[in-house]
């Protein structure tokens, strides 16, 4: 009796490995660098993490990479849309009294519809409202001047007809709207990574990083003028402004050097699903896997440019609400 419990025993140890091998994120895909974890524990002492946007309450999800985790409450605002991170600020389109759309029963559609949209909100990562936009949006990408005065956005400003839908620049004290130029926003059916809009500030504010629709420009923000630099999607600029990182046209991850126009492949084979975030000071990003890992829902990597080290972050993976990087204040 007992051997045979022993070897039952066994036997489950060792399907119990082969799960785990299977469904790691380190086996067949990048080894683990040892040193890369150390640093990003002592880092996390610090402060940086990664976020997520919790689905049905105001907060925010925050995971430490020492294993730590923390809530954040949002005192602003519910409902909102186009939650991110950017510049370390938590910025979203407060939608709190925008009216509620029902073109099967409402007779006034089209008239909510003009008014459908909300004003653009900047908070700290402790969650406390900085500023709050005088022009409204109806929902869109946005992105936060490295200044933080200003933030550029994608899609149509409140009150005007869908035709006018383009890139606009605005501050936050300000209902003056400044318009770069326009396109045709996809809708929330085609809103995939092969079709979505990504914009970015260059590190000196004096031009945005625009990707749509496969094409990734540079677009000066006095003349409105694009210029193309490469194929690709979901582009974002380094801090130090000397990378850029991207998805290219066959949905791998990718470094473009900024100033001489090289670009290298730095995941081959595998796919993303969302954008190559930056950490706050450059030295890594996160690689969303999807296609391509062998794990069902891919993996989350951290990369660190300076040697292409990778590490995995355990039980985080792409099926959720997508990760921010983070870097709350000391002891907070």
């Amino acid at each position: 009796m007992g051997a045979k419990f022993a070897r039952s025993a066994a036997l489950a140890q060792s399907v119990a490995v082969a799960v785990c091998a299977l469904t790691s994120c380190t086996r067949f895909d990048h080894p683990t660098s040892a040193d890369l974890q150390l640093e990003l524990d002592e880092r996390s002492r610090h402060g940086l993490g990664l976020a997520r946007f919790a689905k049905s309450t105001p907060n925010i999800e925050v995971r430490i990479f020492d294993g730590r985790e923390k809530s954040i409450h949002l005192a602003c605002c519910r409902p909102v849309q186009e939650s991110t991170v950017s510049r370390n600020r938590i910025v979203m389109v407060d939608m709190t009294l925008a009216p509620v759309l029902d073109p099967l029963h409402d007779s006034n559609f089209l008239l909510a519809f003009e008014q459908y949209g909300g004003p653009v909100v900047k908070l700290d990562t402790r969650g406390r409202l900085l500023a709050r936009s005088e022009a409204f949006f109806q929902p869109a990408v946005v992105t936060l001047s490295h200044s933080e005065e200003r933030f550029a956005i994608a899609g149509v400003p409140r009150g005007h007809p869908v035709t006018d839908a383009g890139v606009y620049v605005a501050e936050f004290d300000l209902r003056e709207l400044h318009k770069l130029l326009s396109l045709t926003v996809p809708s929330p059916q085609q809103a995939s990574y092969r079709t979505q809009m990504m914009l970015d500030w260059s590190p000196n504010d004096d031009s945005l990083l625009f990707s749509y629709h496969g094409s990734i420009s540079f677009l000066d923000l006095q003349s409105g003028k694009a210029k193309r630099v490469a194929s690709g999607y979901s582009a974002l600029w380094s801090p130090s402004g000397k990378w850029i990182s991207y998805i290219t046209a066959s949905f791998e991850p990718a470094l473009l050097n900024s100033s001489t126009g090289e670009s290298k492949l730095i995941d081959p084979g595998k796919h993303m699903g969302s954008p190559l975030e930056w950490s706050p000071d450059g030295a890594y990003l996160l690689i969303p896997e999807s296609e391509g890992s062998h794990v069902p829902y891919g993996c989350l990597w951290v990369y660190r440019v300076s040697d292409g080290g990778f590490v995995p972050i355990p039980n985080y993976g792409m099926a959720g609400p997508a990760p921010h990087w983070i870097q709350l204040e000391e002891g907070k």
